[in-house]
């Protein structure tokens, strides 16, 4: 078996959304962590391989939008935002900040998961030019040098 070379990084205040997004990631084998608060995600231990942030915009600690301003210049995975509040400016902010792409939520998962998959896969690279990876029908972005090839 290959080793788990990858994460996925889920941050919604929604434990709904939280289980439900783990759970389909957990379906197609792709490790996933998730967190109710942006401080729980900067709190948490991060190994390092290649990842993706899934954002939610309305979060009880801080709004997602200003939280990938904070993080916009560290070496973070790249953000593909999921929300039930999209505006067209926030989606405009999300994405002029470097955001992957800016999605609705809604209850149907297998068209999160074609949007999610679409946009990964499309991106080509993430922001600041990290190159992504194909790993089983997900892309996963390489965030910095030191990441283990897949």
């Amino acid at each position: 078996m290959i080793p788990v070379d990858y994460i996925v990084y889920v941050v919604d205040d929604d434990v709904r959304v939280r289980e439900s997004l783990l759970e389909l990631f957990a379906s197609l084998a792709v490790p996933s962590a998730a967190f109710g608060s942006a401080s729980e995600y900067v709190a948490h231990p991060k190994r390092d391989v290649p990842a993706c942030l899934l954002l939610d915009v309305e979060l009880p600690d801080i709004n997602g939008l200003d939280f990938q301003r904070q993080v916009r210049d560290a070496d973070h995975p790249p953000i593909v935002f999921i929300t039930g509040h999209g505006d067209i400016p926030s989606s405009v902010r999300a994405m002029k900040n470097g955001a992957v792409d800016f999605l609705v939520k809604n209850k149907d998962t297998s068209r999160l998961k074609a949007e999610f998959f679409a946009t990964v896969d499309t991106a080509g690279y993430g922001p600041h030019g990290h190159p992504v990876t194909r790993v089983d029908s997900l892309v996963v972005f390489r965030t910095n040098s030191t990441a283990h090839p897949l």
